[in-house]
């Protein structure tokens, strides 16, 4: 795992935000080899500045930092949880075509895989599953902190919930890629709240899943 740190690394230009999204979210991303990592590590320093430089807060950068065993951890489990089930369709169609696999089986297989109780149980996810299984994974590991709060000029409750506002943000971003997010008129109450839980609640797939298909819209 790359040991490299946020502590004065310039904020990324907006036009890296898509791309680096992707990296983050995309089942191609192979987060088991190094070279994936890498990527992922870069993708996440890139997102984190355009956040910081949203927030008008480049002194954040002084203060932050990034626990990279936590994030490769939470990307594994991420990766499983929302990708695990496509990427073994994909393996026993390969099988499939090789002869090893006939396709009856390959059927039974597949119908079986929904009686496993897994937290995402198809090929196709929808993307408010997978921002569930990410939002999920980064409120348990929290692989971002502040090496100092008392260096840091805000509020103290904003500091105990900065990695549920980037949680929240990093998945609401990638969303909008697809669609629109529509919150309430009770909007900045309703932002607290989400905040709130993903900072101090034992969260699950599910409720999150309901939380972000209520507030997400697929384009037209």
């Amino acid at each position: 795992m790359c040991n490299q740190s946020t502590h004065g690394v310039n904020p990324a230009v907006p036009t890296e935000e898509e791309q680096s999204l992707l990296v983050l979210f995309s089942e191609e991303t192979d987060v088991n080899s190094q070279d994936g990592m890498t990527n992922v590590a870069t993708a996440w320093v890139n997102l984190l500045g355009v956040y910081i430089d949203s927030l008008n807060k480049s002194e954040l950068w002084e203060a932050l930092r990034t626990d990279w065993g936590s994030l490769e951890l939470m990307m594994r489990r991420f990766h499983r949880d929302a990708y695990g089930v496509q990427k073994f369709y994909l393996y026993t169609e390969e099988l499939v075509t090789t002869g090893v696999l006939d396709k009856q089986r390959k059927n039974e297989i597949d119908q079986r895989i929904a009686t496993l109780g897994l937290r995402v149980a198809s090929d196709q996810p929808r993307k408010t599953k997978v921002v569930a299984a990410f939002s999920l994974w980064m409120s348990t590991f929290r692989p971002v902190y502040f090496a100092n709060l008392s260096s840091v000029k805000m509020p103290t409750d904003k500091l105990y919930k900065f990695c549920a506002s980037f949680n929240f943000w990093l998945c609401t971003e990638y969303l909008q890629r697809f669609g629109e997010i529509e919150i309430p008129v009770d909007a900045a109450v309703r932002i607290d709240r989400i905040k709130h839980d993903l900072t101090y609640r034992a969260l699950n797939h599910s409720s999150l899943e309901l939380l972000y298909a209520s507030i997400f819209r697929v384009a037209a």
